[in-house]
């Protein structure tokens, strides 16, 4: 029972493990060139204004909501101070503008995901560690167990010496009795 118990310990610890490297690998995709083709994967389906409102619903379940207002709100008051000082802007001008809020939506949602991505690896973390600890635990009652297994093994064998001993003791001296028995009669007094 208890070597399944540590093998199915394992056994999910090695699952939480390749887990814990797939969304590593994950992570570091996203650290890579790649992030570009991510960004423009999620443009397809979703514009950027939704994008970030996705990010706020995500953000609202977490206590980091407010770094990403203040965040946002820098970006855009100083993009905009920028664009309103320029009253007469080129539309190429504007273009380029468009393209600068772009970037830096797109740098602030990769950021967020590096944020998260970091934090999800630290729970990860915490969860193998904790499966460790409790493998330990299993491991330690198992080694106690099988001790007490041991020593009971040896009290049996103990009283199951000391059991043959007594029946042999027993026999002699049932033989013995046998034998003072067989003296006390008329017909085997005289071999006595």
């Amino acid at each position: 029972f208890l070597m399944k118990c540590i093998r199915e310990t394992n056994k999910k610890l090695f699952l939480e493990n390749s887990e814990l490297r797939s969304e590593i690998a994950g992570y570091n995709m996203l650290q890579s060139d790649m992030v570009p083709t991510v960004l423009r994967q999620l443009r397809k389906g979703a514009s950027v204004g939704q994008i970030l409102r996705e990010f706020r619903k995500q953000l609202l379940l977490q206590a980091e909501i407010k770094e990403f207002e203040e965040t946002v709100s820098d970006l855009l008051e100083s993009d905009f101070r920028s664009f309103a000082s320029a009253p007469g802007l080129a539309e190429e001008e504007r273009d380029e503008w468009k393209k600068k809020l772009e970037a830096s939506e797109a740098m602030v949602k990769q950021l967020r995901e590096q944020l998260a991505g970091g934090i999800d690896v630290k729970l990860e973390r915490e969860r193998a560690d904790a499966e460790r600890h409790r493998a330990d635990l299993v491991q330690r009652r198992a080694e106690r167990l099988e001790a007490q297994q041991k020593a009971l093994e040896r009290e049996i064998q103990d009283s199951s010496n000391s059991v043959c001993e007594r029946t042999l003791r027993m026999q002699r001296s049932v033989s013995k009795l046998n034998t003072a028995l067989g003296c006390l009669s008329p017909a085997s007094s005289a071999a006595c």
